[in-house]
């Protein structure tokens, strides 16, 4: 007769029977994270094809594709005072169907709290993430690590960066945004960014932006600039900054008064003569940082400003800091 062993001793034995070792588990593990890749990467391509066919049926229907150092930027966004030369102690205004400033052949209107150019920042990169990633339907898809997100655009990777760029998110997100350009021929109406998850802990966070497909209609052809990422970086100003993405858009600058290049980046800066000390103090960094060749205000208080001609490792064969007209 076979001997049963005590009830508490046969459930231990049993246990241990089929207890899986470090190397199953471990296999298991790698396997399971394999599989995640794999769905991941055949998501990741099928978005591409999506994008790639749109391309091809609606060429203008698409985000522009910019090499790694560039970030594009409508121009009609960069010649009004949307993203405003805001400081980053200022406080932010309330808009409700705010007419934002802007040159004469754009027309923008605004509801929601007052961006600043750290916001265009954050945006243009969001839109760069989303280039080349559309899901078949209606959006373009941003997914990207936060913490190498904050190392491109040149903010601290602490909590208070992520905290910045999370408040940037939410205010690109609550607002409405109307506006037309070249005779109305193109227009945008909606948010700047649509629905936002994310997964993981802050230090390893996953952003995933959905980015509504009309908002493509403000890159069309020749109506964009790629701003040169390293450069605008390196700006340390507000007001330069905007000064950047303005000239950006323009091989040969046309010269502009004091008066209305302070209306048309946001300056709350009340005296004129306040105002130009901070122009010629932005352009100086500008030229410092090899984005100007020279700048003067003349008798008329014309800024009139030369471009400056260069080459970098990044983009070799790209002669200026560039723009698309």
């Amino acid at each position: 007769m076979k001997r049963l062993l005590p009830l508490r001793l046969r459930a231990s034995t049993a246990r241990w029977r089929y207890m899986a070792t470090n190397e199953q588990i471990d296999a298991w593990t790698e396997g399971k994270k394999r599989n995640a890749e794999a769905e991941n990467l055949k998501q990741h391509t099928k978005r591409s094809l999506a994008c790639m066919q749109l391309a091809l049926a609606l060429p203008d229907q698409t985000l522009p594709q910019v090499p790694a150092a560039f970030r594009a930027f409508p121009n009609s966004l960069a010649r009004t005072a949307l993203f405003s030369c805001l400081r980053k102690e200022a406080e932010r205004l309330d808009y409700k169907e705010h007419f934002v400033a802007s040159l004469a052949n754009i027309r923008l209107s605004y509801t929601g709290q007052e961006l600043s150019q750290n916001d265009a920042s954050v945006f243009m990169s969001i839109l760069h993430c989303a280039a080349g990633n559309f899901d078949g339907g209606e959006y373009f898809i941003a997914r990207f690590s936060v913490h190498a997100f904050l190392k491109e655009i040149g903010w601290t990777t602490n909590s208070s960066g992520y905290a910045r760029v999370d408040q940037s998110i939410t205010r690109l997100k609550a607002n409405a945004l109307r506006m037309t350009a070249d005779e109305e021929k193109t227009g945008f109406v909606g948010s700047l960014l649509g629905d936002l998850t994310f997964e993981g802990t802050e230090k390893n966070r996953i952003y995933v932006i959905k980015i509504h497909r009309n908002i493509v209609g403000l890159f069309k052809r020749e109506s964009y600039t790629r701003l040169l990422l390293r450069q605008r970086n390196q700006i340390r100003s507000p007001l330069g900054k905007w000064l950047h993405s303005f000239w950006s858009g323009h091989r040969n600058p046309m010269p502009y008064t004091v008066a209305l290049i302070a209306t048309l980046c946001g300056s709350k800066t009340k005296k004129v003569y306040h105002f130009r000390t901070m122009l010629r103090d932005a352009c100086e960094e500008l030229v410092r940082e090899g984005f100007l060749a020279e700048f003067y205000i003349d008798q008329n208080d014309l800024l009139h400003v030369k471009r400056k001609k260069i080459l970098t490792q990044d983009s070799p064969r790209e002669v200026q800091a560039m723009s698309r007209q």
